[in-house]
């Protein structure tokens, strides 16, 4: 079998019909591996209901645990000579794996196989990424570091969208990392990233990101997101210096500077109501943090409410930082200008 699709499910409700009907319409040889995680909605009885339907899906029903287990499992039960990941409410364009596998040469066969994809956001907007015309890239070439500095950020960010193949998975025991409940993308990435000695570009937008901005609240994780951080840049660094062997460029400093923007964000827009002392407190917290790890960490912020934040942050005006945060984090424009990138 050439190809395992693992999708995890967690309370998916009726978008799920999309993306499975969207899988199923594409031709080749293919399993989808549809494994819900303990949903409280409808999610298990579709799940049922497709796969009495139709042979090409490996059900499982198991207790919730969360996305990284969950994908680790999808990965052991994987048949298929590659592996691809969707989330639950994306969906594929017709012909995208006849088309990904059509020159496909089993003995030069790549360890990852990225494709640019589309992203949705609200009012059917789209934005399709690029990532330049099809070729094939040697570990540490030119072509391959240039690559990634141009493309990195938004590459090494989601698993989906690209192909890995499963015995270059398996053989180097790579997966998702359960003790962090953040950036779990990221961090399979740059172990799967750091040994792929070959990885195959295709210029075919073929996965539908859909951002979703329905929820528009985040959860507030404290210390469990420092400790995140801390494990996901700890991985980025030693990727980048092993790759370039040389010092952390620019584009690593603003994907983590990000990272701890979207830390703060999550202050403000939390469903859990937080008081004006320990709003003051995490916002140091983070911004602490980020001075120790990146050198003038506020030089990356680019909006012009950065600007003013970045200057409130650098004298350790805190409650000033607070009144800023609380009066921009009131609109949806900021929420959708912090959701937007993919380097989180």
């Amino acid at each position: 079998m050439q190809l395992s699709v693992i999708i995890p499910v967690y309370n998916a409700g009726e978008a799920l019909r999309k993306c499975l009907d969207s899988i199923l319409s594409q031709k080749g040889e293919f399993e989808i591996i549809l494994i819900n995680d303990g949903s409280k909605d409808n999610s298990a009885h579709i799940c049922q209901s497709y796969a009495y339907k139709y042979p090409q899906i490996r059900f499982i029903d198991k207790k919730n645990e969360g996305v990284s287990p969950t994908r680790n499992l999808g990965i052991s039960l994987a048949a298929g000579e590659y592996i691809t990941f969707s989330d639950q409410d994306d969906w594929m364009e017709p012909g995208a794996f006849e088309y990904i596998f059509k020159d496909f040469d089993e003995q030069q066969s790549p360890d990852i196989i990225v494709t640019p994809y589309i992203r949705h956001s609200r009012g059917s907007k789209t934005n399709k990424m690029d990532y330049g015309p099809t070729m094939t890239l040697k570990y540490k070439t030119e072509s391959h570091v240039e690559f990634l500095r141009k493309y990195g950020n938004d590459v090494l960010g989601p698993v989906w969208s690209k192909f890995y193949k499963t015995s270059f998975i398996r053989d180097n025991g790579y997966g998702f990392n359960p003790q962090y409940l953040l950036n779990e993308d990221f961090n399979f990435n740059f172990n799967c990233f750091g040994k792929a000695r070959t990885i195959r570009i295709v210029d075919y937008h073929f996965y539908n990101y859909n951002l979703g901005f329905g929820n528009t609240s985040a959860k507030f994780l404290g210390e469990e997101y420092l400790k995140a951080m801390r494990y996901s840049f700890s991985l980025q660094e030693q990727f980048w210096k092993e790759l370039t062997e040389g010092e952390i460029e620019d584009h690593v400093r603003i994907g983590q500077t990000f990272s701890i923007l979207f830390a703060i964000y999550t202050i403000y827009r939390s469903s859990r109501k937080l008081s004006s002392k320990q709003r003051i407190e995490w916002l140091r917290k983070y911004h602490l943090f980020a001075e120790d790890w990146i050198k003038n960490p506020t030089d990356y912020y680019n909006l012009p409410w950065h600007k003013l934040l970045g200057y409130f942050l650098r004298k350790h005006q805190w409650r000033m930082a607070d009144l800023l945060l609380r009066s921009v984090f009131s609109t949806e424009r900021v929420v959708r200008t912090m959701q937007a990138p993919n380097n989180i």
